[in-house]
This record gives C-alpha cells, sequence and structure tokens, in this order.
C-alpha cells in the first residue's frame, strides 16, 4: 500500500461469503476512501483441480460508493469469449484502482490459502476415517 495513502486509507476487511447462483464463495471486502469511495469484494472457493467443469470460481468486483468516475465496458465476443474494460477517470480513481487490485492479489491469496488448507484437513479426516474402517 503507498505510504502517502495511508491518512486517507479505511481498511475495515471483513471475511465472509459471496453467494453465486445459490453457491457460497469464500470473500474478502474492503472500502478504499479517498476523493471517491470504491468497495472491492474478492472470493473464490480456491483450486478445484481443473477448468470450470471442475468447480472452481472466483469473482472480483468494484462498488463506486461515492464519487467514482467509472465506467465499465464489454468487449464483445469473437474468437474469445469476450470481457470487460473497466475505465476510470481522475487521480483519485487511479490511487484507488491499485490499492483494489493489491488488495484483490492479497484476498485472493489468503483465501486461496484457507481453503487449500480446509480441503488438506478433510482429506487428513477422510484418510484416518478410512483407516478406522480396517
Amino acid at each position: 500500500m503507498d505510504k502517502r495513502l495511508t491518512d486517507h486509507f479505511v481498511a475495515s476487511v471483513a471475511n465472509g461469503v459471496y453467494w453465486l447462483k445459490g453457491e457460497p464463495l469464500p470473500a474478502m471486502r474492503t472500502r478504499i476512501n479517498l476523493a471517491n469511495i470504491l468497495e472491492v469484494t474478492a472470493a473464490t472457493n480456491g483450486y478445484c483441480g481443473g477448468d470450470t467443469g471442475h468447480g472452481g470460481r472466483t469473482v472480483i468486483s468494484f462498488r463506486d460508493l461515492g464519487g467514482t468516475d467509472i465506467q465499465i465496458r464489454e468487449i464483445p465476443k469473437g474468437i474469445s469469449n469476450g470481457g470487460v474494460e473497466i475505465i476510470l477517470g481522475g487521480d483519485s480513481e487511479l490511487c484507488t484502482i491499485r490499492d483494489a487490485c493489491e488488495f484483490i492479489v492479497n484476498a485472493l491469496d489468503k483465501l486461496i490459502a484457507q481453503q487449500s488448507e480446509k480441503r488438506e484437513k478433510d482429506k487428513r479426516r477422510l484418510e484416518s476415517h478410512d483407516d478406522d474402517d480396517e
């Protein structure tokens, strides 16, 4: 985090759940306050062993809570699945999106580690349960 912004940055991060089509995803959220206010959420169920058919889901969201010059533009499908562009105007928006991207990377790293640890514990529990049956 840029030390110049520490007087203006409020890191009110809350662990929670993001619901995607009825499926809970572990999530982290923060609010970045400068001249604009941007809420950022990162959610994932971690690595699931392959492509989307294996169940892995990741969501990132940006929500204007005040004064953010933000536009979203869809990149149409062509050879690929398309995409999105996020266009921001202003110095404050540059600072908040930079901090938002840093938050997303850190949050996803933590969520991936938590999910990997949970899967490993579940695996060990099942293995010990199988040993009890023998």
